[in-house]
């Protein structure tokens, strides 16, 4: 703080703060930050952000600055309070899933109401309804396509202050009553004295924060890890997942001892075990490392179609799915729902480390109602098509020419046929660790060729086409 802003001021504890999770008393938000400003109505100027209240699981308070040399009963004081978040893509994607998706889905097809907490919750693009768009927002986020909502830099959270939550819960149109809506930042309280600052804090610094996004409000476990303690919210929480998922390096995976080399090409299905109800939503959650495989292809099968999006830098791939009529079920069956095929980059004898079931976000099967539903996911290996080189023709006219990229150096022997079954050429070849330009023979006859390599290790076949 500015020395000239420091003289006149005291500093006073405040000891009944408070930053709860919607209407739930024993639910404090941690993880938050509370700028408090002080101006005394004599000075023409706020002073700077003078205290950081931040937020924890037992938060109940801090300093703050009122007016000094006057008497405490004098109400000389204003306060300005912003409060704030992180506001980075895990700030943003806490405790919002497609479950959530479902939940405003059945709100648009009138099959279910939100209440003031929920609507301020469904409405991430701020254009004061709940609607498909602010479905399409919340989709985007989970599927990694954006890190927040975008539209009039709305914020991942939303904070009504005490003093107005009583209006907020009977307003029709709530709105903007929550801190964070754009325009909408801080709320500022005029003509405290130092008595009501202290005595009467809980009036100014107890607030009641909503997660954007989070509209069902789930349990702590696979909900919002910033609300503390366990269990349910309340009366919001229908019930816990109980979806099971079995992985690549469990006993129940076929082949998981087969090692990986470089270039192999595999073949995982994600499989529906087991659905003994309708689905109304489904949210699957991968991870796939960069480092050790590209992703090829993905076949849907089975009633799934999803929005899906594979992020590189969160080694995410996130596969999302509804019913757009919410009073129809998904038409999913059991079996598989998506064939992946990824190529390899690096050797491993862990398949883990190529594809696995995301450590960040969960997966999700939803009831017709607002519920999960039981189900099992299973990752099963179909095949892995062993290639030990990767092989690129370049049709060039003059001189033809293969690029091809190895695993390891060793010898080899090149043949070169034309698809009647006529030798073109044979040589034997030195590959190198990494990648290897070698020439081709003239080719004078345009037409569909075959290359074959072998080597003690492998050896392997491609087609190729001469202009």
């Amino acid at each position: 703080m500015n020395e000239c802003y420091s003289q006149g001021f005291d500093t006073v504890t405040i000891n009944s703060g408070n930053n709860q999770f919607w209407g739930f008393s024993s639910r404090q938000v941690e993880n938050h930050t509370f700028e408090v400003r002080t101006r005394r109505n004599d000075f023409e100027v706020w002073t700077n952000p003078h205290s950081y209240l931040e937020t924890d699981c037992s938060y109940d308070g801090g300093l703050v600055q009122v007016a000094d040399q006057v008497q405490a009963t004098e109400q000389v004081n204003r306060l300005l309070i912003l409060p704030y978040s992180e506001n980075d893509r895990e700030d943003y994607v806490n405790g919002v899933s497609t479950l959530d998706i479902w939940v405003i889905q059945r709100y648009i097809d009138e099959l279910s109401s939100l209440d003031n907490w929920q609507l301020t919750a469904a409405n991430v693009d701020v254009n004061n309804q709940i609607d498909s768009f602010d479905i399409n927002h919340i989709r985007d986020l989970i599927l990694g396509i954006r890190d927040d909502f975008g539209s009039g830099n709305r914020v991942s959270w939303g904070w009504v202050p005490h003093l107005d939550v009583l209006t907020f819960l009977s307003e029709s149109d709530p709105w903007i009553y929550a801190l964070g809506y754009p325009g909408y930042w801080d709320v500022i309280y005029n003509n405290l004295s130092k008595n009501q600052i202290t005595s009467s804090s809980a009036n100014y610094f107890k607030f009641f924060a909503i997660k954007i996004g989070d509209v069902y409000a789930t349990s702590s476990s696979g909900g919002n890890d910033w609300v503390c303690g366990s269990g349910g919210y309340g009366s919001y929480l229908r019930n816990d997942k109980n979806i099971q998922t079995r992985s690549l390096n469990s006993s129940y995976m076929n082949n998981e001892a087969v090692s990986v080399e470089r270039n192999d090409e595999l073949t995982i299905d994600i499989v529906l075990d087991y659905m003994p109800e309708s689905i109304g939503a489904i949210q699957i959650m991968l991870e796939v490392d960069p480092i050790y495989a590209e992703i090829k292809n993905i076949d849907f099968h089975n009633g799934f179609n999803p929005h899906y999006h594979y992020r590189k830098d969160l080694k995410q791939l996130a596969m999302v799915d509804y019913s757009r009529d919410a009073s129809v079920p998904m038409p999913l069956e059991e079996g598989s729902l998506a064939t992946i095929t990824l190529k390899a980059n690096k050797s491993t004898h862990q398949l883990a480390n190529i594809l696995k079931w995301s450590q960040n976000m969960d997966n999700e099967l939803v009831g017709m109602g607002e519920e999960y539903a039981d189900g099992m996911l299973d990752l099963q290996l179909r095949h892995i098509e062993k290639h030990a080189w990767d092989i690129q023709f370049l049709n060039q006219e003059l001189s033809p020419a293969v690029l091809i990229e190895s695993p390891y150096e060793g010898e080899a022997q090149l043949n070169v046929f034309h698809i009647s079954g006529q030798r073109i050429s044979s040589r034997n070849i030195s590959l190198v660790e990494g990648q290897n330009h070698i020439q081709l023979p003239a080719m004078a006859v345009s037409g569909i060729y075959i290359l074959h390599i072998q080597s003690e290790k492998h050896q392997q076949s491609v087609k190729f086409f001469k202009n």
